[in-house]
């Protein structure tokens, strides 16, 4: 295991989260609540784990870059000609200002000083600059040997004006070896490079790398860890030159602190109970694939059946519409107004024996007769009921927790989709309704044209041939006087009564006949209608279906992510 509090933590924050935000259906309120508590107490542990520090001491001579060196593993200057020891043998101590208290080092024969930063990098790293080796002497050599026993990670500087000095290597032979433990760093390399091409200056540092090595290999360290670096690029710099190896010395430094925080956990058995507490996890995770592939297959089978369903309901619609709703737009559409003379008398007639004897536009409507019946209402009843009723049945089976049954509920919603949808049926068709009826305007026209007509031909009836000759030939008021008389006269004849009843009985023709064309004008802009209505309603149905499909394909969605939520920590 190479787990660190960090990614342990993390998994733990999701976890949290997931139980917080109510996205873990397979657990009650009361074990949810107490995952919750031992969350709380296990990161309190894991926050002391992580307060925890990797104590490195950084050894060197003097002027060798060892104040470089600890700027530039800190990402920003720490360490300045201001932080000068009060004494030679004093150890300066570097540590982020938000720490506490110093960990208890064995400091009491050593004097030091305590150096604050704000670099975050080195947050839970101790960063101990130790006296330079050739300043020390006597009892204060002695003592600084004894610190370094509780020293985390030993790193030996040089540089390449000092890696011959013999005192570096005699202090090497006194230290305790802990090879595993010690950093050799041969600094100011970038002083091959100067002036020289890079075939010359990779040729130094092979050279200067090797000798390097070999008085390492003098004291009895087989394999040491040595890297060449230029300390001062690193901080001046962000790409660095091919040749310098700091990243890779920086990134071995923080992987010591990682790995001293793996085995602070492992001591204290923190990722024993983080694991148990995430196998919590892995009935949700079963349990959310099974809901998921429930989902899946009702989402196949309503799309199987969609078709199907909506062939069947449209012909149930269209029988429905093709009786009442045709009959109800043509007695409700119908309107007087549209014809002239006997033909709207003819028209108030038959609306007094079908019930109807006007209709004024302030009249609310009656749309009692526009409502499907109860066999088409109960049809699509049952469409939304099969698919709740399908999944229900589903989860029950599966014993799947109270929670993805609510859940599932939430999303098909099957009374609410029906009462919409009545809802939606009811405003199309009100719309439909009351749409004004066509006003034949030249269907009006050519009525009163037909009507004048016939007038016409009465009055030329009962005006006689030469009275109309004589006027015609000389108009005036006592030529028109004349034939007014004649008309009189005629009117009250037996060949004017004739011509009267022949002009009613015409009449009476003309508006029974206007009135069936009149009907079927109407008869044909109702079934336009009629079918813009038929298809805006089976487009609603339709609608409705997939809106309900949609919502259920967004619900598997949700499903996936949380899937994935799991699936991201590692204990599922």
């Amino acid at each position: 295991m190479t787990t660190t509090v960090t990614q342990i933590r993390k998994e733990l924050e999701k976890f949290q989260g997931l139980l917080e935000t109510e996205s873990l259906f397979s657990f009650s309120e009361e074990e949810k609540a107490a995952i919750l508590k031992e969350i709380n107490e296990l990161d309190k542990k894991m926050s002391a784990v992580q307060a925890s520090f990797l104590t490195i001491g950084i050894l060197g001579g003097t002027g060798v870059g060892k104040s470089t060196l600890m700027n530039a593993l800190a990402g920003t200057i720490i360490a300045s000609t201001s932080h000068r020891r009060p004494h030679t043998d004093h150890v300066l101590i570097y540590k982020h200002e938000d720490i506490g208290p110093l960990p208890a080092l064995d400091m009491q024969n050593l004097p030091w000083h305590e150096v604050t930063h704000t670099a975050d990098a080195v947050k839970h790293v101790l960063l101990c600059d130790l006296p330079d080796y050739d300043s020390l002497a006597g009892e204060h050599r002695q003592r600084v040997l004894d610190f370094l026993e509780h020293l985390d990670v030993l790193v030996w500087v040089t540089s390449l004006e000092k890696y011959g000095d013999s005192r570096f290597y005699e202090l090497l032979r006194e230290v305790p070896k802990a090879e595993q433990n010690f950093i050799f760093v041969l600094n100011k390399i970038d002083l091959l490079f100067q002036e020289k091409t890079a075939e010359e200056g990779y040729d130094r540092l092979n050279r200067a790398i090797t000798t390097f090595r070999n008085h390492i290999h003098a004291q009895d360290m087989a394999d040491p860890l040595l890297y060449a670096i230029s300390s001062q690029e690193a901080t001046e710099k962000s790409n660095l030159a091919p040749w310098n190896q700091f990243p890779a010395f920086r990134h071995h430094v923080f992987l010591q602190r990682d790995k001293k925080q793996v085995v602070a956990i492992k001591a204290a058995n923190l990722e024993v109970e983080a694991m148990r507490l995430f196998s919590s996890l892995q009935r949700e995770f079963r349990n959310l694939q099974e809901f998921l592939r429930i989902l899946d297959e009702t989402a196949r089978d309503l799309t199987a059946r969609k078709a199907s369903w909506v062939q069947t309901d449209r012909g149930a619609m269209d029988s429905w519409l093709d009786d009442r709703v045709m009959s109800g737009f043509m007695r409700y559409r119908s309107d007087p107004a549209c014809l002239v003379g006997p033909g709207y008398g003819i028209a108030l007639v038959f609306q007094s024996f079908q019930g109807r004897s006007g209709k004024s536009p302030e009249d609310p409507p009656d749309l009692s007769g526009f409502k499907p019946p109860e066999g088409i209402i109960r049809s699509y009843r049952k469409r939304f009921e099969w698919a709740e009723e399908h999944l229900s049945y589903a989860l029950y089976r599966e014993n799947l927790a109270a929670p993805f049954l609510e859940k599932m509920r939430e999303t098909v919603k099957a009374q609410s989709r029906f009462d919409a949808l009545g809802e939606r049926f009811f405003n199309v068709i009100v719309s439909f309704v009351a749409k004004p009826a066509p006003a034949f305007r030249g269907f009006k026209l050519y009525q009163a044209l037909v009507y004048a007509l016939l007038f016409a031909f009465l009055l030329m009836a009962v005006g006689g041939q030469s009275a109309w000759l004589e006027f015609l030939r000389d108009p005036g008021a006592g030529k028109a006087l004349q034939l007014f008389i004649t008309m009189i006269h005629t009117i009250f004849s037996a060949s004017g009564l004739a011509a009267l009843g022949s002009y009613a009985l015409l009449n009476l023709f003309l508006g029974f006949r206007f009135y069936r064309r009149y009907r079927r004008l109407l008869q044909k802009a109702s079934r336009k209608t009629l079918e813009a209505l038929r298809l805006a309603l089976s487009g609603i149905w339709v609608e409705s279906m997939d809106e309900m499909m949609h919502d259920l394909e967004g619900l598997k969605s949700e499903m996936d992510s949380r899937l994935n939520a799991l699936s991201s920590i590692r204990g599922k």
